[in-house]
């Protein structure tokens, strides 16, 4: 397995992460404290171990935007990008996932390593 190191030299903040947790078929967010809802929407995530970790995307320029480094709070990954997950009644179902990593940049040819459903991968620069 190849390992991918933060490439950032910006100091880390500690923010907000969930596991993302794939549970009777949809996909789930479980915080801190074990309250977990049914992924919607766009996340960051890394693969670091066994857990995948995500974090709402936030537009740039928005307060509060966590990058992939804090998430992996600055550990190596064995995958990062972008995540897609449904909303309204295809609230958990995976769309798409993707490569973008600014911090980690990992190669497409690595993207079995996310542990993700590889054909629903898209590379980022194919987007």
């Amino acid at each position: 397995m190849k390992l991918f190191f933060n490439r950032g030299r910006a100091p880390l903040r500690l923010v907000r992460r969930y596991r993302l947790e794939l549970r009777d078929g949809r996909w789930r967010t479980v915080d801190s404290k074990g309250t977990t809802f049914t992924a919607r929407g766009h996340f960051i995530f890394v693969r670091v171990g066994a857990v995948l970790w995500g974090a709402r995307c936030r537009p740039y320029g928005i307060p509060g935007r966590a990058n992939h480094a804090e998430i992996a709070r600055g550990a190596d990954v064995a995958f990062a990008g972008t995540i897609r997950f449904g909303n309204g009644p295809r609230r958990g179902i995976l769309r798409n996932w993707n490569d973008a990593s600014g911090h980690y940049q990992p190669e497409a040819e690595f993207a079995s390593q996310a542990g993700l459903p590889i054909n629903l991968f898209r590379p980022y620069a194919s987007w």
